[in-house]
């Protein structure tokens, strides 16, 4: 209403000063050619021209006044809080600092109440909509919400619509957000923090100089809690019990727990290097449920490789920093065999056993799951791998094929849906390079097994198999395949393999490690060597790891399509109309890095008409695991994927450039 009284006085203003134009040009043109207008003749004609003029302004001025005047009433109350309401009903929304606005069809604000005018707001003439445009929200179709808080004047709202009524109702919740503010600033966390591999500091170093680290170490800790506020308390030699509030946390998070950085520089050798893992629970006020939280955000700090923190929320997300550097190699002789026994005392006590791996499971997942089904069969439990012929990489099937006879094939293996329909109480599903149940093969199987065991490589993301009976999840091996080749080892009874077998594993092997260029370490030769002894052919294994022709030429396609979104980093994107197959995009992704000065390389494609994917490879100077986590994928630091849907290859690219542009500087060690 308001907004339409200042167009029309504006267009009042214009057609007023058009007439004051026209008449001046008119006397001017009677004034120096009379001829042409004869009425007037000398100080006549400016009489009038004097008085015409005088005449248009007073009118206009009138017309201004006028119209002000009918602005100036409306503002001061458009509608007459009482004719809405009673005196007293009036006052009690006063006493509860209630305000009332009232907008018109086209959403102009028509009227507020005194609670606005006592508080110097005055918006009357203005779209709702522009003022606030918090409250857009209430204006759109088919919406669900009931409130919103909006902040004026710093004062802070929480404002109802009511759109029958044309008409908005603020609450006055400043004191209440404040104390909320400061019930939740003052919330108990509660921190667990470990010094990583203090006992596997090397025994040749100096016993001053391991001294004198550990007490550089210490004293960083303890004056980190210091400076922050923290309550700090060493239960062991290696572990600090802290308890903090959540306003002090936010100052820790703010600093990007800059404290690992400071442990890490300390030690300079890979071989001695110590570093923190903290696991922190928050969210609730239940102490004990509290403390369970930071002791299992601790335990997924660790299970990721160590130096990094994990929050654990009270029904909330997990929240990861840090992760800078790759897991450091543990080999503990004790620990492999007790897993070993743990594993085959599960196999003993199951009347049957199924051994499933990841979506398009590639050579490490099914030589872990051959690993396993050898495992059982010393034990005489019967064991199946779930086969799914679309859910297994191409190479990885034409190899089984190669290797094993059809009937040999129907014995040891089973659809993921007969599997469902005859899994009972008896039976044991042992998921083989992933601990993501999204990931399996079959999610369904997974929800419905009750015993169930994890063999895993991967550093742990926030997605786990619940009630897990065993998880041998070690980010520190080089694959899956490695891992099962040292529980055979280990295990208390001794387990013959075929050389098929051991040839898959050994496959497995070569091609998470890309032929032992990446993630090598003793413990991977070693594995290597076991599998050699049962007759593995590296021969064969490295036939099967090559490319077709068709394949050589994609791969070189798509590494012509490539992108440098910061130094050292590569993106490569296949055409938008091909599909291709996850393992040619891992494998381009690795191939990458074969080019000099190239950090960390992501190769983006379609693996079919609905899933884009993004494989990232680095040469372990960046973590691209957390970088793909970001995207909603996992992994482990040097070796990661992400499956995005409903997203074509340039939108993936666009959103994998965000992520690399934002958090690279955090990932880098």
């Amino acid at each position: 209403m308001f907004k339409k009284l200042r167009k029309y006085k504006l267009l009042i203003f214009i057609v007023i000063i058009l007439e004051i134009v026209l008449i001046v040009s008119a006397f001017f043109i009677a004034y120096n050619y009379p001829s042409i207008i004869p009425f007037y003749q000398g100080n006549e004609l400016i009489y009038h021209l004097g008085f015409s003029i005088l005449l248009i302004i007073i009118l206009m001025v009138v017309y201004i006044r006028a119209f002000n005047m009918i602005e100036k009433r409306g503002k001061q109350n458009y509608i007459d809080t009482k004719t809405i309401m009673s005196a007293d009903i009036k006052e009690a929304y006063q006493f509860g600092e209630i305000g009332l606005l009232s907008y018109d069809e086209n959403g102009e604000i028509v009227w507020m109440s005194e609670l606005f005018s006592h508080r110097n707001i005055n918006a009357i003439g203005l779209l709702v909509q522009e003022w606030l445009p918090t409250v857009r929200i209430f204006f759109k179709k088919d919406y669900n919400v009931n409130q919103v808080k909006v902040e004026l004047g710093n004062r802070i709202y929480s404002v109802m619509h009511l759109p029958d009524l044309k008409l908005m109702l603020f609450k006055d919740v400043t004191e209440l957000e404040n104390i909320y503010k400061t019930y939740h600033e003052q919330s108990i966390v509660f921190a667990t923090v470990v010094i990583d591999n203090l006992d596997d500091i090397s025994p040749n170093s100096d016993d001053n100089e391991i001294r004198e680290l550990e007490n550089k170490v210490r004293k960083t800790i303890t004056d980190w809690a210091r400076h922050y506020g923290v309550v700090l308390r060493r239960i062991r030699d290696d572990t600090y019990f802290a308890i903090l509030q959540e306003g002090i946390l936010r100052k820790i998070i703010n600093s990007n727990f800059k404290i690992n950085d400071e442990v890490r520089k300390f030690t300079t050798s890979d071989k001695d290097q110590l570093t923190l893992s903290i696991g922190i629970g928050r969210g609730t006020n239940d102490l004990m449920k509290i403390a369970e939280l930071s002791s299992l955000a601790l335990d997924v700090a660790l299970s990721r490789g160590g130096d990094q923190t994990v929050i654990n929320n009270y029904g909330g997300r997990l929240e990861f920093f840090g992760g800078k550097t790759q897991s450091k190699e543990k080999s503990n002789t004790v620990k492999m065999r007790i897993l070993s026994k743990s594993l085959s005392t599960h196999i003993i006590s199951s009347k049957q056993v199924y051994i499933m791996g990841h979506k398009d499971s590639d050579f490490d997942a099914i030589g872990a799951a051959l690993g396993v089904v050898a495992m059982c069969q010393q034990y005489n439990v019967p064991a199946y791998i779930i086969f799914d012929e679309k859910q297994i990489e191409s190479k990885a099937r034409a190899a089984f094929r190669e290797l094993f006879s059809r009937a040999d094939i129907n014995e040891m293996t089973i659809t993921s849906a007969n599997a469902i329909d005859k899994l009972n109480d008896d039976t044991l599903l042992i998921v083989v390079d992933t601990h993501r149940p999204s990931n399996t093969i079959s999610p369904q199987l997974v929800a419905a097994s009750k015993r169930t065991a994890l063999i895993d490589h991967h550093r742990r993301s926030e997605e786990f198999i619940d009630d897990l009976l065993l998880s041998i999840l070690e980010p520190s091996a080089s694959s899956t395949s490695e891992l099962v080749a040292e529980l055979i080892k280990y295990s208390p009874q001794s387990i013959s393999m075929s050389s098929e077998f051991a040839t898959y594993m050994l496959t497995g092997i070569l091609l998470d490690t890309n032929r032992y260029r990446v993630r090598t370490s003793a413990r991977t030769f070693e594995a290597s060597m076991i599998l050699k002894e049962f007759g593995a052919s590296i021969e064969i294994a490295d036939e099967f790891l090559k490319d077709e022709y068709e394949e050589y030429q994609q791969k070189t396609k798509i590494l012509s399509n490539i992108s440098i979104p910061a130094y050292g980093i590569i993106v490569a994107t296949s055409p938008d109309d091909e599909i291709v197959e996850r393992s040619i995009l891992a494998k381009i992704a690795q191939d990458a890095l074969q080019i000099k000065g190239i950090k960390a390389s992501f190769v983006i494609g379609n693996i079919d008409n609905d899933t884009v994917q993004v494989s990232a490879r680095s040469d372990g100077t960046v973590n691209v695991q957390l970088l793909i986590e970001k995207m909603g994928g996992g992994g482990h630091f040097s070796s990661a994927a992400a499956q995005l849907t409903n997203t074509t290859i340039t939108q993936a690219e666009e959103r994998l450039n965000d992520v690399i542009k934002l958090y690279l500087d955090e990932v880098q060690s």
